[in-house]
């Protein structure tokens, strides 16, 4: 089981984020998804833990990094789905507004399919609202794809062998060195980190 891609840094600061718009009379709807963030990452944090006898490890692992370059990520946050189906359960065509509707649950703004001279390319860029809600939702579409064992990482691995979509939201190197269809899509955002949108929403 995989977590979520962000420092100890990022993970603490998003979830303050959350905890204090989760504890605001503000909004109930806005505070009832921060809630839902919150628990999201507290549970990321849990399943962290160790549950057995320490490993022994001849030096440190090269991803345990207590300070690192913060992540940036395409704002609004995007979502690169790859491996569609070119028919999807119900033997109709796969378009926008289908895999739109397939992933209505976390409240995607837009889809587009990749094409090219050949026909489908099997890919498409998720949009999220450009908003903390939006967030919400882009790091949930990715969790519950890892959850799946079906993020980028595997992927790569798969080596494109198998009938399963995967998806994971689009970072600084997918911004850079995606193919061009795909980058068109995330060069309609910017490269962002936690800590610049924070900044800015103050």
């Amino acid at each position: 089981m995989s977590s979520l891609v962000f420092s100890t840094k990022e993970k603490a600061e998003i979830l303050q984020h959350a905890n204090g718009v989760a504890n605001s009379p503000k909004s109930l709807e806005n505070a009832a998804k921060h809630r839902a963030l919150e628990m999201i990452l507290m549970e990321d944090a849990e399943q962290l833990k160790p549950s057995g006898p320490p490993m022994i490890y001849s030096r440190p692992p090269k991803r345990v990094r207590l300070e690192r370059k913060e992540e940036r990520f395409v704002w609004p946050l995007m979502a690169i789905v790859a491996n569609i189906p070119t028919a999807l359960e119900n033997d109709a065509y796969v378009t926008n507004e289908k895999l739109k509707t397939q992933f209505s649950e976390f409240s995607a703004t837009k889809v587009t399919l990749m094409w090219d001279a050949l026909g489908f390319r099997r890919m498409a860029v998720v949009e999220f609202e450009k908003n903390w809600t939006g967030f919400y939702c882009a790091i949930s579409f990715e969790k519950s794809f890892e959850l799946m064992c079906r993020g980028k990482t595997q992927w790569i691995e798969s080596k494109k062998c198998d009938s399963s979509m995967y998806a994971w939201l689009a970072r600084e190197d997918d911004y850079h060195n995606s193919d061009d269809y795909v980058k068109m899509q995330l060069h309609r955002g910017d490269l962002k980190t936690i800590s610049e949108l924070q900044q800015e929403e103050e």
